[in-house]
């Protein structure tokens, strides 16, 4: 039987709504922990190499069949590298273990000419990061009005050179997500286009954003969390620092709640995570919720990273063009790759053109035309830019949400009634009287 749980017991410590959770547990929700926990020792401490960043998002197959799709990312630090698990348990409180295969596994280093990846090539140049990407099926009993559905995956050990956390490399790591099992039509958790990985230079400014798309349409919103060791404990940050203030910056880590793009300026070279939890919102009520871990790592200044200009969120009605321009320079002179994403080009609705490519500068133009469908949703899109510096990419990227409306009906003018004749009679300087007659026929 699937476990009925509110918002208000949060299984996920940490979050802006903590202050909403009691400070005991109920009962059954202290025995769920306990059964969940166990599940967790046994199902879900897998393995892996050297956890980077990762999210696991529950996707609406049929009636009530769910795919539980993972991303995790791990740095190649082993030798010999092992090979990843075919397959890896996630946990669905009341489903028990959800086996999920391995779909993918991809080399996803950045790198300079001349350098090898040790993800690839044994003993390589640099550790390297690769994308290894699970998925299976989880299907449930008819549900209760407002009982969740929630996954979680877990695993250790967290990469060794992680410098804002105690310990990290004998510190484990947990990803969750949860939908509202019961609402119709059957939600599914976003999807995320840039991966929760990345590299930036430490005295510049960086902006991460993650490209969320939901292909229900509904509005997200963003919080700044604790990373999770597991499922009951978070992880022990450097001192001064903790989920909200995750990395050491000059004036702190900024949040746009409405996009998820997290800017700040790195004070030094580090490497740290940074935990986002999307919360999506249907006729503003609360659906559901996942949780982004991603890593990031600040280098040393070898290059001066490309800027984007920032854009405000636009409204935009059915069956009118609305276009936005993204406008990318760099101060290095750098050839740059200027990108777009989100909804409307995923559904074909939309178009990005690049209109300016040429040493230290790109423009790109976005164009949305809305159809009826899109009525009540709204979309985020991403504009995202890189150079091709070595051995530091420099990246940047900009964020704006779509809110999709009515055309205004058209109005209508009320029939005048005139008479069966009717003679105007105008004085014009210099000419005499002119006379107009309109006979009405009938």
């Amino acid at each position: 039987m699937l476990f009925h749980q509110t918002f208000a017991i949060d299984p996920w410590h940490g979050g802006s709504d903590a202050a909403a959770r009691p400070t005991h547990a109920h009962p059954r929700q202290s025995l769920w922990h306990a059964c969940l926990g166990l599940l967790l020792l046994t199902g879900t401490a897998q393995a892996f190499d050297a956890f980077v960043g990762g999210d696991v998002r529950l996707e609406s197959l049929s009636g009530n069949t769910w795919q539980v799709r993972a991303a995790v990312y791990e740095e190649c630090e082993s030798s010999p590298l092992p090979a990843p698990a075919s397959s890896v348990n996630a946990v669905v409180p009341g489903s028990g273990l959800v086996p999920l295969s391995l779909l993918s596994n991809t080399d996803v280093t950045a790198l300079c000419p001349g350098e090898t990846s040790a993800c690839s090539v044994p003993g390589g140049s640099t550790a390297g990061v690769r994308e290894l990407i699970y998925a299976g099926a989880v299907t449930i009993p008819t549900p209760a009005p407002g009982s969740l559905l929630q996954v979680f995956l877990g695993g250790s050990p967290r990469r060794s050179t992680l410098t804002t956390l105690v310990d990290p490399g004998a510190t484990g790591w947990l990803l969750g997500a949860e939908v509202v099992a019961s609402e119709t039509p059957r939600n599914s958790n976003p999807t995320f286009i840039n991966p929760p990985y990345a590299v930036g230079t430490a005295g510049q400014p960086t902006s991460l954003s993650p490209a969320a798309s939901d292909p229900d349409g509904d509005a997200l919103q963003y919080e700044l969390v604790d990373c999770f060791a597991g499922l009951t404990s978070t992880v022990n940050y450097a001192p001064g620092l903790d989920g909200q203030q995750p990395l050491a910056t000059f004036s702190g880590v900024a949040l746009n709640t409405n996009t998820g793009t997290v800017s700040f300026t790195a004070s030094a070279a580090q490497t740290g995570q940074i935990c986002l939890r999307a919360i999506e919102f249907r006729g503003g009520v609360q659906i559901g919720r996942t949780l982004r871990d991603i890593g990031f790592e600040a280098r040393p200044a070898t290059n001066t990273a490309p800027v984007l200009s920032p854009l405000s969120n636009a409204v935009a009605t059915v069956g009118a063009e609305i276009c936005r321009s993204a406008v990318a320079s760099d101060a290095d002179g750098d050839s740059l790759v200027l990108t777009a994403s989100g909804s409307p080009l995923d559904d074909g609705n939309a178009f990005f053109l690049n209109t300016v490519n040429a040493p230290g500068v790109a423009e790109g133009d976005f164009c949305y035309t809305p159809v009826p469908d899109d009525i009540g949703n709204t979309y985020s899109v991403t504009f995202s830019v890189t150079d091709n510096a070595c051995p530091t990419v420099g990246l940047a990227t900009t964020a704006f949400n779509i809110t999709v409306v009515a055309a205004a009906a058209p109005v209508e003018v009320p029939a005048i009634s005139l008479p069966a004749m009717v003679v105007l009679s105008l004085g014009v300087a210099g000419t005499g009287l002119l006379s107009f007659r309109h006979v009405r026929r009938t």
